[in-house]
């Protein structure tokens, strides 16, 4: 369910010039309207799991487990001259300190995200190294591949030591949300999604179809703008 979030933030996030970011960044710069708020029903019960917030620029705020007003995690982008993601800095509690984290590993982190893009001739991005603590040291490398503007491939190493670790691969539909999902990149479909949009082209809502029957069976997810 947290993959299928990324997806649809594939859609969503846009990225621009080679610096540090946060994790949503990967796409393209689309001219459709950025959500302020995305809501998460992972089981189409009616009841939101997650409630998450952005700012005007598509930088995520804070993530709400439970909806229930008072989130778990706010969030701090900086920004370049252009409006570009810099840096984002996570706050557990909201309560203005910045907290410490730990990596996979059980090492120290700063709480902090930095990410370095590489572009192709139409503002695609190609590869992206991820420093998860910002201090000098890639850790996982991801290379993308586009039809047009819309991601098809997605290769993850996770040592940026040459090897891949994990391969995604989508198909879109006319507005750009991601339709199919295959999971290790061997040519079967692994998941589906159904999507609604307005007049605008704006995402409003999202179902998943686990089954690819055409009946949404999965999360529910909705946007407000």
């Amino acid at each position: 369910m947290k993959q299928r979030a990324l997806s649809i933030l594939l859609f969503l996030a846009a990225s621009s010039t080679v610096g540090c970011g946060s994790e949503s960044e990967e796409g393209v710069t689309s001219g459709k309207p950025s959500p302020v708020k995305m809501e998460s029903d992972w089981d189409c019960d009616g009841t939101n799991d997650t409630c998450t917030t952005f700012d005007d620029r598509g930088g995520i705020l804070s993530s709400d487990d439970g909806c229930d007003g008072v989130p778990e995690y706010c969030y701090s982008q900086t920004y370049d001259a252009r409006g570009n993601v810099l840096t984002t800095r996570r706050d557990e509690g909201c309560d203005g300190v910045l907290d410490s984290c730990l990596l996979a590993d059980g090492s120290p982190s700063n709480c902090s995200l930095c990410n370095a893009y590489t572009y192709d001739a139409h503002g695609n991005v190609l590869t992206k190294r991820t420093d998860f603590d910002c201090d000098g040291t890639e850790e996982t490398c991801h290379t993308f591949m586009y039809e047009g503007s819309n991601m098809t491939r997605h290769e993850v190493d996770e040592m940026c030591d040459g090897m891949l670790d994990s391969c995604e691969a989508y198909t879109h539909d006319a507005n750009g949300g991601v339709l199919t999902n295959d999971s290790n990149c061997d040519g079967v479909t692994d998941s589906c999604e159904l999507h609604t949009y307005d007049a605008r082209g704006a995402l409003m809502a999202t179902q998943s179809d686990d089954d690819c029957d055409g009946t949404p069976d999965g999360s529910c997810v909705s946007y407000s703008y």
